[in-house]
């Protein structure tokens, strides 16, 4: 579906967005809302679950609103689905309450357990209900919804629902700093500004490794024992491991010398995912949406447990555009990840091919188009 005839403003409309739980979620959520305030209109992002008060948080300092949102998740078994069962009810009816009180027009939800309510309160109270899909499959949240959304979006492709009127591809909204790091031509001297402020130099490549927001152990066992022949080529380890202590890492590199650096997280991954030469990391749908927007080559680990399997789906996409390497966790060894950085490395037409596979996926007007794709529903429903 084009998106040129939906260039509207949202004045006088206002939006709720349900991103709450994890990281991909939130983040995407608030692209869509900045957007959307960008446009005229009024966003109120409803978030839940254990990082509420930093997401709240995270979303005044951006000067747009944020509400608790009650949240319920599903049973482990079958008996506690009675119980499930009144728990969602009050919060349906807490959440419409909240969209009355905020007079909401139409929402979206992002999937996750905290989606339920906000979306079957909207359809309660008659309003527009957009869904939006992070993964290669919907969530069990998104896959029911979806029946009785005005629309349903997506960041990769899923044929069985391409071919619905109501389903579009619209990518992932990704952070403003991660878009930063799509700019690839830069001048030289720039260039090597953006080497300098992270303390790398741009005379050797750049590996960037990291977990993602769960199951990082197994990446960070495979560097680990990796470590002591990642001699040839030279390069420059930036290892995000998700843990505080790193000493036995930064130990092993020095022994080796291999010029590194090792930490629990970053605030800077826009700055890092610019100068890296190869990515390798989980296959959660953000991050396979800012390893598209930002052209970068890639090992793909998919999380074993993820729901459905979707970490593994999103992979298949990557790879069936040749966009990256994969490498199951049951055959992840430390010699198996060593070979595949050394593959990427020693071969520029691989990384070359690489970044036009993964660059075939990427959206980095999503966030754009949701929001007009929004538009364009309300004004049809008040039509």
């Amino acid at each position: 579906m084009s998106m040129t005839k939906f260039q509207q403003d949202a004045e006088g409309m206002t939006l709720a967005v349900a991103c709450g739980g994890t990281g991909g979620h939130f983040f995407p959520g608030l692209a869509i809302a900045r957007e959307f305030k960008r446009k005229g209109g009024t966003a109120i992002l409803f978030v839940g679950g254990s990082q509420q008060d930093a997401q709240i948080k995270q979303a005044e300092e951006e000067a747009l609103e944020a509400v608790p949102s009650p949240v319920v998740r599903l049973p482990r078994s079958k008996l506690g689905l009675p119980l499930f069962a009144v728990r969602l009810a009050w919060c349906v009816l807490q959440t419409a309450r909240l969209l009355g009180k905020h007079g909401v027009d139409l929402g979206i939800v992002m999937g996750s357990y905290a989606s339920a309510p906000l979306g079957l309160a909207l359809l309660l109270r008659g309003k527009p209900l957009a869904v939006h899909e992070g993964n290669a499959i919907l969530g069990r949240a998104n896959r029911r919804l979806a029946k009785y959304a005005a629309h349903t979006m997506l960041s990769l492709p899923i044929p069985e629902l391409l071919c619905e009127d109501d389903t579009t591809l619209v990518g992932m909204p990704v952070r403003t700093e991660i878009l930063g790091a799509a700019d690839h031509e830069l001048e030289d001297e720039e260039s090597l500004s953006r080497y300098e402020a992270l303390g790398l130099s741009p005379d050797f490549p750049v590996v960037l490794v990291f977990g993602g927001s769960q199951g990082a152990e197994a990446i960070n066992q495979a560097v680990l024992g990796a470590i002591p022949r990642l001699d040839f080529p030279p390069l420059q380890l930036v290892h995000f491991t998700g843990k505080e202590d790193n000493r036995e890492e930064q130990e092993l590199c020095e022994k080796h010398e291999i010029m590194a650096q090792i930490a629990a997280r970053t605030d800077q991954m826009g700055a890092y995912l610019a100068v890296a030469d190869l990515v390798v990391s989980r296959a959660g749908g953000s991050t396979v949406a800012e390893l598209a927007v930002t052209g970068r080559p890639s090992i793909l680990i998919p999380y074993p447990h993820a729901t459905d399997a979707h970490q593994a789906l999103n992979a298949e996409v990557v790879a069936r555009a040749k966009g990256g390497h994969v490498i199951a966790e049951a055959d992840l060894t430390s010699d198996a990840l060593r070979e595949a950085i050394t593959a990427a490395l020693t071969d520029p037409e691989l990384r070359r091919s690489q970044r036009e596979g993964i660059l075939t996926l990427a959206h980095p007007r999503a966030a754009e188009d949701i929001v007009s794709l929004l538009i364009y529903e309300q004004r049809k429903t008040s039509n």
